[in-house]
C-alpha cells in the first residue's frame, strides 16, 4: 500500500511539472538530453517556441555541457554551430539557424570514444547556404571537450566509422 501512495505523489508531481511547463506565460518550452560517451558525460538543452501552425517550433537557444569524470573537466559547453539571427516570421526575439539534432558516440579502432553531433540547419533566405539539400552537417569532439578537425578523421579511425550506419539519439525530440 506504502508503494501504491508514493507510486501515485510520484506520477502526480510529474503531471505537475509537465503541466507548468507547458502553461509558462512567454510560451517557451525546453527539452533535455543526457549521453555518455567514454569518460564525457553530456547535458544538452534546447530551448523552443512552438507557433500557431501545425508542426511549427523554432529554437531559441541549445547549449551542450559536458563533464569528464577522469579529469577535471566539469561543466565545459561546447562551441556548436548555431547562431542567433533574426526571422521575418516570428517577431519575439532572434531564433537559432541550426540545431545539434541528433548526437551519438563513436569508436574507432583505436577504442577512444568521440562525440558525434548532427546539426540540422532551418532553411531561408537569410541564411543561403543552408537548402533543403543541404541542411546537414557534422561536428566531432573528443571526450575532453575538445572538436576535432576533419583533417584528423583519417588519422584517428574516424572516417572509417562515418562510413558506417551510425546508431544516433535525437537531442530535440
Amino acid at each position: 500500500m506504502t508503494i501504491l501512495r508514493l507510486s501515485i505523489a510520484i506520477i502526480s508531481c510529474l503531471v505537475a511539472v509537465s503541466c507548468h511547463a507547458a502553461d509558462r506565460p512567454d510560451g517557451k518550452n525546453s527539452v533535455q538530453r543526457k549521453l555518455t560517451c567514454g569518460d564525457a558525460e553530456l547535458v544538452a538543452t534546447t530551448d523552443f517556441v512552438s507557433l500557431d501552425e501545425p508542426d511549427v517550433i523554432v529554437w531559441t537557444g541549445q547549449s551542450i555541457v559536458l563533464t569528464n569524470s577522469q579529469s577535471t573537466i566539469l561543466n565545459k559547453k561546447l562551441r556548436l554551430n548555431g547562431k542567433l539571427f533574426k526571422q521575418p516570421f516570428y517577431k519575439k526575439g532572434p531564433v537559432l539557424d541550426s540545431v545539434v539534432s541528433s548526437w551519438g558516440c563513436i569508436q574507432p579502432k583505436s577504442g577512444r570514444s568521440y562525440i558525434y553531433l548532427l546539426n540540422t540547419c532551418t532553411p531561408s533566405t537569410l541564411r543561403p547556404k543552408c537548402t533543403s539539400e543541404n541542411s546537414e552537417s557534422e561536428s566531432i569532439f573528443d571526450a575532453a571537450g575538445e572538436k576535432i578537425s576533419p583533417r584528423s578523421y583519417k588519422h584517428l579511425g574516424i572516417d572509417e566509422v562515418l562510413s558506417t550506419q551510425l546508431p544516433l539519439q535525437g537531442v530535440v525530440d
